[in-house]
């Protein structure tokens, strides 16, 4: 975990949560088309984002999205994650998979609140950048 750094107002703050480290590049290029200057946090464990999330909570200064891989290391999910951070929160998440189908749906199986949209890992940056922009709810004054 690197150094925390209070974001400024008005700057976006997005935690990622990804053991892939191959798509580090991939998802802060598509996040920095979409926000200016955004402040964000890597965690590659469900362990290293509790933490990042608890401390964000207790500054009060809450991440406005969390970009998710669906399954982290060992048998850890980014869905164990949005249960306990994003279910009863106004924190959106997108998840990102490289999971078949039927297993996203035995994951999200349960929910009582609408799943977080999901985007294949080969997804197209058109639809990932649109997908960030939505949940951001940013308008166009607010985009890059």
């Amino acid at each position: 975990m690197g150094e925390l750094v209070r974001a400024t107002e008005g700057e976006k703050r997005i935690l990622i949560v990804e053991d892939d480290a191959s798509m580090k590049v991939i998802l802060e290029s598509l996040i920095n088309q979409v926000v200016a200057k955004p402040l964000l946090r890597w965690a590659y464990s469900k362990r290293g984002a509790e933490l990042l999330l608890d401390w964000s909570q207790n500054q009060a200064k809450t991440f406005d999205l969390v970009v998710c891989d669906v399954n982290l290391v060992g048998e850890e999910t980014g869905v164990d994650l949005y249960r306990q951070y994003g279910m009863d929160s106004t924190v959106p998440f997108l998840f990102l998979t490289g999971a078949k189908e039927q297993r996203v749906q035995e994951l999200f199986k349960g929910l009582k609140k609408h799943p977080p949209i999901l985007s294949k890992k080969n997804f197209r940056p058109e639809t990932c950048i649109e997908e960030i922009k939505a949940l951001l709810k940013m308008d166009s004054l607010d985009i890059k």
